[in-house]
């Protein structure tokens, strides 16, 4: 039986914060591994707080300016998905946090090395379709 201690800090969450809200997947963790500390090698500190870090880090905010709310296991084992939002005086739009995300991708590939992304996938069939376009 293992005992230890955890903090949980309950924020009231409005209507424009969900609607606002980014999203990311991590591929190859658990919501549980997310909160699990490191020991010495990475801060002593969790992939969780980490994360939040380097969003305040992308976004160019305080790191208590952003919310990570929700962290629940995809569907097959397949990794965590990821919801959060950043606020200064309004919300941030969804589509500016994901946007900023997906453009320093490699600065959150190199936080855990296990980024999914999905863009990928339709940037090569828009590729082909522009070179199948120019073959005619």
């Amino acid at each position: 039986m293992a005992i230890g201690e955890a903090t949980i800090s309950v924020v009231a969450l409005t209507q424009e914060a969900v609607t606002h809200s980014g999203s990311l997947r991590l591929a190859n963790t658990s919501a549980k591994a997310m909160l699990r500390r490191v020991e010495a090698g990475a801060e002593g500190t969790s992939l969780y707080e980490r994360l939040k870090k380097q969003i305040a880090r992308i976004h160019q905010i305080s790191e208590t300016q952003v919310d990570v709310f929700s962290l629940r296991d995809a569907p097959g084992n397949s990794g965590v998905d990821v919801r959060y939002n950043c606020h200064s005086s309004p919300y941030y739009t969804a589509t500016r946090l994901n946007g900023m995300l997906l453009r320093k991708r490699q600065q959150v590939r190199s936080l855990s090395a296990r980024w999914v992304g999905g863009r990928r996938r339709r940037r090569r069939r828009w590729r082909w379709r522009r070179w199948w376009w120019w073959q005619w």
